[in-house]
């Protein structure tokens, strides 16, 4: 608390005027109102040592504050005690404990002889309180000899005192509200302050949802529990077809009708709507067919506000491309990907359900096995390329002649079958020569020359065969060769009297023949190089078989290879090109050079334990390089073998070999045989890579095939690439490696060293 001093003070302010009575009356109000008035400490000590100097009699005036011990608080006049004792005088007052006027011997008293008082003669202090507790005391001094303050000047100071306890103590309260104020106005501007940083926060988010629910490829509708629109996004409007402004200015039933336009099934729309209505709190997903054959997947989740469902969210996505993915992989699984004809798998089912329904019927059922002859001079004279339009035409010309019961599958390379219902011999026979005379009558245009073939065509009779379906194509494929042995280009009958008039050695013709080449080395290895697209490098090869025919031809894996499978000989062969496989790569090895091979395991190797200790024992025995050693087996391979397959791949693996999973994609589960084998290569399926260039599907699923594989670390491989616009495709795809007739042609495995010695360093 400050001290506040005035001096030369007197009765009216002026020295030597004495006031009337009614003067000196409107002086004290006048002084009153001004104590009374001030809101602050200093202003209420200012105008108490104002109102003192006015109404009392005396030369000077301070207002002494107090410390919380109640002593007198030193400042500068106080601090020279020896001319001022008004320490003392302090005291007494607050003994006292009201107001005391003292003459100079009470002074002297009071203060004794060291203090000097200078001119002082009387001193009049008159303690202030606040709230009960002394804080101040006004203080006044007199000069003139012998006179002392009158009872109306003590009087006075008690009444200025008291007016200024009561002053500072609403000063003290003002002080108060004030700071109150300026808190609650500090407050509020802070508030203000968050509210609006606030309110930012709140348009930023809503900017960036906005934002982002137009980015989305999802059309999004949200609406209340009545079902009004609240917000949507521009995907919905174009999803949906709706016209401008319909949305935003909230018209629900006009909004649903061009809704229900695109829908097939609008009742089904309209009744999902109705339930969720009725069940607020329900999730639903859907999938939606338009009138222009997209498709849409809905789902719908309750908007929930403090627990309770306040609305509903629907997001839609157009899911047409990837249906229409998910269709063509359904196909792949069961349809040979250049004809478009059933695959092997498929056929087996249909003749097993075929066969089965003419044994409950007795309707007679046929089977045709045909094989074209020559394929393989057009194949290797004129490319792969026309090789395949030959392969597709002739699948059309025999579809165009064939009835709609009837059963046609390409069974792989340039074989054929057809399983002909409720047919008798005659009616086969006559279809059979339906069907030659159209192919050799057939033609196809490649490099600017018409090229035609021949077919040589099987059939069988079930109820000639002795062991149900699979009997069945046995004979067909008897008869087949038989028609290929008795000069090609004609229709060889397979019936149960020739078969008993046929001799041992022709009936089990191709049997003898396979097994005849295991035991006396008639198969041969061919080799096919396997290109790095990023460096150039030639990095391995793959294993190819051959047999070698009565004339010195060497028959492709087509010719041999289904009937070693019917016959049960197809593990024996995996066996033999197992180990000379290995053979060769140790033959590398021991040279100084490195060889990495591809060998190709049947469906039925798979899981089979000699395989297995085979493997193990011609790794141990040479010495090789176990990763020099890559398996590929096929996606259909794994089908009924999943468990088996897993376990086949982890045994070898474990001994230092690798797996590719060839044919890649032609499976409606590739990705989920994926991730369930542990293979280091994926050999995406010729069928992808032959119309890449031209193909829009085809390049979107190579695409997503690389994609995936690199994700999950494992190495691709592209197929049959025929030409360079494909191979740079490739690369730029992201494709590891590529295998093909453009890359180069497979050659017998003797001449390896020469090739390789011939190319870049082999890249381990």
């Amino acid at each position: 608390m400050a001290q506040r001093v005035a001096q030369d003070g007197g009765g009216s302010g002026v020295p030597g005027v004495t006031l009337s009575l009614a003067d000196r009356f409107a002086t004290v109000l006048d002084a009153g109102r001004r104590v009374a008035s001030a809101l602050t400490e200093d202003a209420v000590l200012a105008a108490v040592s104002e109102a003192a100097a006015t109404l009392l009699r005396g030369e000077r005036c301070v207002v002494i504050a107090l410390d919380e011990e109640g002593r007198a608080q030193a400042d500068a006049s106080i601090d020279e005690p020896r001319t001022d004792p008004r320490r003392a005088v302090v005291e007494r007052t607050l003994r006292a404990g009201a107001t005391v006027v003292l003459s100079e011997e009470d002074l002297r008293a009071d203060a004794g002889d060291s203090v000097e008082f200078g001119s002082v003669r009387s001193a009049l202090c008159a303690p202030i309180f606040v709230r009960g507790k002394p804080t101040a005391c006004l203080y006044v001094t007199h000069d003139l000899l012998g006179g002392l303050f009158a009872e109306e000047e003590e009087r006075l100071a008690t009444f200025i005192a008291t007016l200024a306890g009561a002053a500072l103590e609403n000063a003290e309260g003002f002080c108060e509200v004030q700071a109150l104020s300026t808190s609650l106005e500090q407050r509020v501007a802070e508030r203000t302050a968050q509210l609006s940083a606030s309110k930012e926060r709140v348009e930023v988010a809503l900017s960036l949802l906005s934002a982002t629910l137009d980015s989305t490829a999802d059309g999004i509708l949200v609406v209340d529990s009545e079902g009004r629109i609240v917000n949507h996004n521009r995907k919905f409007v174009d999803m949906w077809r709706i016209p401008e402004g319909v949305l935003e200015a909230h018209e629900e039933d006009h909004a649903m009708a061009f809704v229900l336009n695109e829908l097939c099934d609008r009742d089904a729309f309209l009744a999902r709507v109705q339930e969720l209505h009725e069940q607020p709190d329900a999730e639903s997903h859907d999938e939606f067919l338009l009138e222009d054959e997209r498709v849409f997947e809905g789902h719908s989740k309750p908007h929930r506000l403090g627990g309770r469902s306040v609305g509903r969210v629907w997001s839609f996505r157009d899911v047409s491309a990837q249906k229409g993915i998910q269709a063509n992989l359904r196909r792949l699984a069961d349809h040979d990907g250049l004809t478009g004809l059933i695959n092997r798998r498929r056929f087996d089912e249909e003749l097993a359900r075929e066969a089965a329904t003419a044994a409950r019927s007795g309707g007679g059922l046929a089977a045709l096995m045909l094989d074209i002859d020559g394929f393989k001079y057009v194949n290797d004279t004129l490319g792969h390329k026309a090789g395949d339009e030959l392969i597709q035409s002739i699948a059309t010309l025999m579809r165009e002649r064939l009835r709609e019961t009837d059963v046609l599958a390409r069974l792989g390379g340039d074989e054929f079958a057809v399983l002909l219902p409720r047919t008798d011999a005659a009616g086969a026979r006559r279809v059979a020569d339906v069907l030659l005379e159209a192919i050799r009558n057939h033609g196809v245009l490649a490099s600017g020359q018409r090229v035609t073939v021949t077919a040589s065509i099987g059939v069988a009779m079930l109820g000639d065969s002795d062991a149900g379906g699979e009997g069945l194509m046995i004979d067909a494929d008897r008869a087949m060769y038989d028609a290929k042995t008795e000069g090609r280009d004609r229709v060889s009958f397979w019936t149960a009297t020739s078969a008993d008039r046929a001799q041992p050695d022709t009936r089990y013709t191709w049997m003898q023949r396979i097994r005849h080449a295991l035991e006396h080395d008639g198969f041969v290895l061919h080799t096919q190089p396997i290109l790095d697209l990023a460096t150039g490098v030639v990095l391995q090869h793959e294993v190819l078989l051959r047999m070698s025919g009565d004339d010195g031809t060497l028959l492709r894996p087509g010719s041999f290879l289904p009937s070693a499978e019917r016959r049960g000989l197809i593990t024996a062969i995996d066996r033999w090109v197992v180990r000379r496989a290995i053979e060769l790569i140790a033959t590398h090895e021991r040279a100084g050079g490195k060889l990495r091979l591809e060998v190709n395991l049947s469906g039925k190797s798979i899981g089979d334990r000699e395989l297995t200790e085979l493997i193990q024992r011609e790794i141990t025995t040479t010495g090789i390089d176990p990763a020099s050693l890559i398996f590929e087996i096929t996606e259909t391979a794994t089908i009924a073998n999943m468990d088996a397959a897993r376990n086949f791949i982890a045994a070898i693996t474990e001994l230092g070999c690798q797996f590719a999973l060839d044919d890649f994609g032609t499976g409606f589960g590739s990705f989920y045989y994926l991730k369930n084998l542990p293979v280091s290569y994926l050999k995406i399926d010729g069928d992808f890579i032959t119309t890449l260039v031209d193909s829009e599907i085809d390049r979107l699923m190579v695409r997503a095939i690389v994609q995936t594989a690199r994700g999950m670390g494992i190495k691709t491989i592209a197929e049959f690439v025929g030409d360079d616009p494909t191979q740079r495709l490739l690369h730029e795809y992201g494709v590891d490696m590529a295998q093909g007739f453009h890359i180069g042609y497979p050659a017998n495995a003797c001449d390896l060293s020469r090739t390789l010695a011939a190319q870049r360093p082999y890249a381990g």
